[in-house]
């Protein structure tokens, strides 16, 4: 029995290596090449790098820190304004203030009659509140 086995043994692998050794055997193993373009094989198609995404593109980044800084600077003028004018108008008010006061104390050294709680606004609670908010403007 072992003979038999044998036998169809070698046969197989007589077989085995008669088509191993015919020629283009061992190309049906390998793929074919890639086409790439008009019929110019490669043995590999070289891939492009994936785009950026749009806002990590150094252009849109730079327009960004560009936009905030614009922005910044914008609301520091527009803060440093306020402040000017808030400033004009307290010192404005300061003005009108001393000035009353000093025509009203001109008018007592002269000797003319006057009545300071009118001329001062003492005793009417809105002359007063003007009066507190020309001292203190903020309180």
């Amino acid at each position: 029995m072992s003979n038999l086995l044998l036998g169809w043994n070698r046969r197989i692998s007589a077989i085995l290596i008669e088509k191993c050794c015919r020629r283009g055997f061992a190309q049906s193993f390998t793929p074919p090449p890639r086409i790439v373009g008009a019929g110019e094989a490669k043995p590999w198609t070289p891939v492009a790098p994936a785009p950026q995404v749009w806002y990590k593109k150094p252009q849109f980044k730079r327009n960004i820190v560009n936009i905030l800084l614009l922005a910044s600077f914008a609301n520091s003028a527009a803060i440093i304004l306020s402040y000017k004018s808030q400033k004009r108008e307290i010192t404005w008010k300061a003005k009108e203030r001393i000035q009353t006061l000093r025509e009203t104390i001109e008018k007592v050294r002269k000797g003319e009659e006057i009545d300071i709680r009118a001329a001062l606004g003492t005793g009417d609670p809105e002359m007063e509140k003007r009066w507190t908010e020309g001292i203190h403007p903020h309180g």
